[in-house]
């Protein structure tokens, strides 16, 4: 392996310790975001077990009116649709989430 150039090896050491810092950081969001999923984990665990024992028709509707479940927006082409655009919005309005 060749050597790097000495204007390489100047702007490495000019600039290692912004380097090392934004490492550092990177490494810290993510293990952030790892801590805050593990937080999130029992939450939904219980909110879904909860969920699950439910056997009626009704529970879904509140699953879909709690705060778990995150609103949803669709986006359907319709260009050049004049002749089915009438079956393809009921058809939008039939579906069930989550």
């Amino acid at each position: 392996m060749t050597p790097p150039s000495p204007m390489v090896a100047a702007w490495v050491a000019d600039y290692q310790l912004p380097l090392m810092m934004l490492a550092w950081l990177i490494l810290g969001i993510g293990l952030i975001q790892n801590i805050l999923y593990i937080a999130q984990l029992p939450a939904s665990w219980l909110e879904l077990r909860q969920h699950s024992q439910a056997e009626d028709t009704e529970s879904a509707w509140h699953l879909m009116l709690s705060q778990v479940a995150m609103p949803i927006s669709l986006i359907v082409p319709a260009y050049n649709e004049e002749a089915t655009i009438v079956d393809n919005v009921r058809s939008m309005l039939t579906l069930r989430y989550p």
